[in-house]
């Protein structure tokens, strides 16, 4: 788009598209950059390696128009999108740098201790053929219980919102309490007998009164967690669903 009045450098890649009236240029520009305009120059395309048009093919695109009047209220709304746009993008870039000083808060606090109170290394090695029942305090104060074989792979996937569908919606903050068993099946009949009324009232006087194994996030899952939501940028909205607690 060039303003006839205006200086310009040109070579033989680039065409000059001269306007009776420039004040339509923000339409022109707009059509012309446009996924309609650029598949019609796909179409028109005369060389493989470097796509160029012609000069004959850039005479003859056409250009929808409209009465002037219309065209100036077409531009209005267009550049208002743009507006928007632009607002929206800056809104989006103070928010990432928000969350970028929340995260090197939160490293501070896990480097100097301030985050997990418990011993982070506390946690049970993983062994062959054993298998351990856990139970973790979620955001809300319910208490979420599964069985596996490794807890800290458990408890990573869990603080990521991958290990269930509560844990998801009700992220955990604290491992309260594990137990240790030679055989799936046996793990699987503790589970069961935690997630009854009785088992979960006997969990919570247990944890009150300080008797439960308990740990806390180690720095290291934490730092992963941080690293896998740097990486993703999209952080997915947690909805209440009233499902049943697991």
């Amino acid at each position: 788009m060039f303003n006839k009045n205006a200086k310009a450098n040109v070579n033989q890649a680039v065409s000059v598209v001269r306007l009776v009236y420039q004040e339509m240029a923000p339409y022109f520009s707009a059509y012309l950059n446009s996924k309609i305009a650029s598949d019609l120059y796909m179409r028109n395309v005369v060389d493989v390696a470097r796509a160029n048009l012609s000069l004959a093919d850039v005479s003859n695109i056409s250009v929808p128009l409209s009465g002037i009047k219309e065209i100036m209220v077409i531009q209005s709304i267009i550049e208002s999108h743009f507006s928007n746009i632009d607002h929206l993008t800056q809104t989006i870039d103070t928010a990432l740098q928000r969350a970028d000083l929340l995260r090197q808060v939160i490293l501070k606090k896990a480097f100097s201790g301030k985050l997990v109170p418990q011993d982070s290394n506390d946690l049970p090695a993983p062994r062959p053929g054993r298998w351990f029942v856990y139970a973790l305090e979620c955001d809300d104060g319910s208490i979420y219980i599964g069985q596996t074989q490794v807890i800290e792979k458990r408890w990573a996937e869990h603080a990521t919102g991958k290990g269930a569908e509560w844990t998801k919606q009700h992220p955990p903050v604290k491992l309260v309490h594990w137990e240790e068993f030679d055989s799936i099946q046996a793990a699987v009949k503790r589970e069961k007998e935690l997630k009854t009324g009785f088992g979960r009232k006997w969990l919570k006087r247990e944890y009150a009164a300080g008797r439960t194994r308990q740990a806390g996030e180690p720095a290291s899952e934490l730092l992963k967690r941080i690293q896998a939501e740097r990486e993703t940028r999209a952080p997915k909205r947690r909805t209440a669903t009233g499902r049943k607690r697991p």
